[in-house]
């Protein structure tokens, strides 16, 4: 069966919440994610040695495709950033998830 559609709909988190300046703040931490509120954001949350080179046109692909969108990695994740610029991918729009505690990390796939 092949849907026209997704099969799932994302509503956002709890744990992400709009600040006076209008920047999305991630779970209780300090660090800021500065998108726009309606910004399709998709997680990835593979450790960093499961993302081999093969995958890398996966995320430039989806990239391409959703020119507002953003991925979230896991922060050991950007030891990849140099790999990813030679691959041409559009690094600005990778945000790397700080350490955090599991229910928040999972928050993000509710």
């Amino acid at each position: 069966v092949l849907f026209d559609t997704p099969t799932s709909a994302f509503t956002r988190p709890n744990t992400l919440r709009l600040d006076r300046n209008g920047a999305l703040r991630l779970f209780s931490t300090e660090i800021q994610i500065n998108i726009e509120q309606n910004a399709p954001f998709f997680v990835c949350l593979q450790h960093s040695k499961k993302l081999h080179p093969n995958f890398d046109f996966v995320l430039k692909a989806v990239l391409e495709a959703v020119p507002d969108a953003y991925i979230a990695l896991l922060q050991g994740a950007s030891k990849h950033l140099a790999r990813w610029r030679k691959a041409k991918l559009d690094t600005s729009r990778l945000l790397f998830l700080p350490r955090a505690p599991r229910h928040a990390i999972l928050a993000l796939t509710a």
